[in-house]
């Protein structure tokens, strides 16, 4: 991890024009390094939050009957699609 002031380096440097080559030679970085930093958006200490997903496979919001419903439905044709379509199909 690099320090604060050669990322505002590295930003300050690029908005006077320079190339990522010639301020990876001039900070002794590597370039993927420049381009990284003048990638970023968040620059804090604080790893970034993720937001909470809901399950694909989404049996627990069903109740009993609605999962009973659906599942004989699906069987009384002899279930004809794979159990991956059948999942599917509840999300």
């Amino acid at each position: 991890m690099i320090s604060m002031s050669v990322i505002h380096s590295i930003r300050c440097m690029r908005k006077e024009g320079a190339s990522v080559a010639a301020i990876a030679r001039e900070l002794g970085i590597s370039e993927p390094t420049v381009r990284k930093y003048l990638r970023e958006v968040d620059l804090s200490d604080r790893p970034p939050v993720r937001r909470e997903r809901p399950s694909k496979i989404c049996f627990a919001s069903m109740s009993f009957q609605q999962a009973h419903q659906y599942f004989s439905a699906v069987w009384a044709d002899g279930f004809p699609r794979s159990r991956h379509h059948a999942v599917s199909d509840v999300r």
